[in-house]
């Protein structure tokens, strides 16, 4: 019940607490004719961690996206990792892991968004059978989440999202949860 009512309340307050600058002064975009490239529609954002211990794993992967309509965020990330498994001070693996992923975004509600993602990494993820030898991977990523917008184009979001062609190679396990904050320009 608990976890009802918070959802409740994360679906509800973002909303309640927005407010619509065109509602308050219509004349201000009365005849405002919008162009179809401008700065103001780039967001910029991604993911940056790390891990360190037994299993040392770093990941960068900025993103680039244009806000095609309101609603519509399509977007381009290249992917960098580095991986290392160790056991006893003896090393298993060390790879570093190159890729690229192309997603989408949509928005049902100004807060809501359906996600879907096309990832593609090359990295030393068979290193039993096939040591020394990359494999590329490709993961097709689908789910959803929040956006909370926190003033100035910038935005906190987290999403689940599930891997749909299950590559056995593929590191992560579904569902991939995710967060983090967007940046407008």
């Amino acid at each position: 019940m608990r976890v009802l009512l918070v959802l409740l309340l994360i679906l509800i307050l973002p909303p309640a607490f927005s407010q619509e600058d065109s509602i308050r002064h219509p004349q201000k975009y009365k005849n405002k004719k919008e162009s179809f490239w401008s700065w103001d529609k780039v967001v910029y954002g991604g993911d940056i961690g790390a891990t360190f211990g037994e299993v040392t794993f770093v990941n960068i992967s900025p993103m680039i996206g244009y806000r095609l309509t309101k609603r519509l965020v399509p977007g381009i990330s290249p992917i960098y990792q580095y991986i290392r498994i160790r056991d006893q001070g003896i090393t298993y693996l060390e790879t570093h892991v190159y890729g690229a992923a192309f997603s989408t975004r949509y928005y049902v509600l100004d807060y809501v968004f359906g996600h879907g993602e096309y990832q593609w990494l090359n990295g030393e993820y068979d290193y039993i059978s096939r040591p020394g030898q990359r494999i590329n991977i490709q993961a097709v990523l689908l789910g959803g989440g929040i956006n909370y917008g926190t003033g100035g184009g910038s935005s906190i979001y987290a999403m689940i999202l599930w891997d749909v062609l299950h590559d056995p190679f593929y590191p992560y396990n579904s569902p991939i949860i995710r967060g983090g904050i967007s940046i407008g320009i």
